[in-house]
Order: structure tokens, then sequence, then C-alpha cells
């Protein structure tokens, strides 16, 4: 009798645990990278070094450097910008 209970269970156990992986499996599979819109920005170029105070510029080679889609992520690499995340 006890083997019988302890199969069923072990049986239940082995389903629950394959279930659980494949709907982790699942939803890493449902987040696809969305494209983001363009950004148009209006100016004028200017030299780092004419730039009154501290300046930074990330530009596309370092944003293929990083090959990251998460902007938070670069901008903390940026000397001086200091980032507090929040949800809502």
């Amino acid at each position: 009798m006890q083997t019988r209970i302890f199969r069923r269970t072990a049986l239940c156990t082995a389903i629950s645990l394959v279930s659980i992986t494949a709907s982790a499996q699942d939803a890493a599979g449902d987040k696809a990278i969305e494209p983001i819109d363009n950004v148009t920005i209006i100016g004028r170029k200017l030299d780092v070094t004419d730039v009154p105070g501290s300046a930074h510029v990330v530009d596309a080679e370092e944003l293929e450097i990083f090959n990251d889609t998460d902007i938070m992520r670069v901008l903390r690499t940026v000397p001086g910008v200091y980032l507090q995340e929040e949800e809502g």
C-alpha cells in the first residue's frame, strides 16, 4: 500500500516539475525584442571640449560595443550619471 502511494506521489512530483520547466521556457520565449521608435535630435554638433561643464558622448560605435537593449545599463557606464529605477 505504501509503495503504491509512494509511486503516485513520485509520479505527481515528476509531472509537476516537468510542467514548471516547460512553463518557464514558454515565458522566456514570449519575450521578443521589440524595435524602438527612431529618435530625432535637433541641434548642432559641438566639440566636447567646447561644452561648458562635464559632457560625455555615447556614440553608435559605443552602443554597438555594449550590445544591450536596456538604456539604463548603458547610462550606468557614463561618469557622473546616477540612476534610480522605480516601478510604475
